[in-house]
C-alpha cells in the first residue's frame, strides 16, 4: 500500500475511534488499533517528539525575547546539554524511544 492509501486509511481508523467518544469500550478500539500495526507506535513517539521540539521552539522564542515562561522553560534551556531546542532535540528528544519510551525525557529533567 502507498503512503497515501496508508495516510487515508489511518485517517479513517481515526475518525472512526473520535466517533466512539463516549462508548465504554473505545480504550480496547484504540488499544488493538495500536497494537495491530508494529510500527504505530514507533510513529506515535516521533510525532510526541516533533510536538514536544514544536512547544520548546515557542518556549525558548519567548524565554530569549525576555517573555514570561514556566520555571521548567527557564531550567530546560540552562542546562548545558540543552540551551537551545537544537541542543535538546540532539541530545534529549532524538535518543527517546531508541531504548526506552518518553519517560526518559522527564527523568532527565528531574
Amino acid at each position: 500500500m502507498d503512503n497515501a492509501g496508508q495516510c487515508s486509511k489511518d485517517v479513517l481508523q481515526l475518525t472512526m475511534i473520535l466517533n466512539l467518544m463516549g462508548c465504554e469500550n473505545r480504550e480496547c478500539v484504540v488499544l488493538a488499533r495500536v497494537n495491530r500495526d508494529p510500527l504505530l507506535d514507533v510513529r506515535l513517539c516521533e510525532a510526541v517528539k516533533l510536538h514536544m521540539l514544536a512547544a520548546a521552539l515557542d518556549l525558548h522564542a519567548a524565554n530569549t525575547c525576555g517573555e514570561s515562561v514556566p520555571l521548567f522553560a527557564m531550567i530546560m534551556f540552562a542546562r548545558h546539554s540543552s540551551m537551545t531546542p537544537r541542543d535538546l532535540m540532539k541530545n534529549h528528544l532524538n535518543p527517546v524511544g531508541d531504548t526506552a519510551g518518553l519517560e526518559q525525557v522527564g527523568k532527565i529533567f528531574l
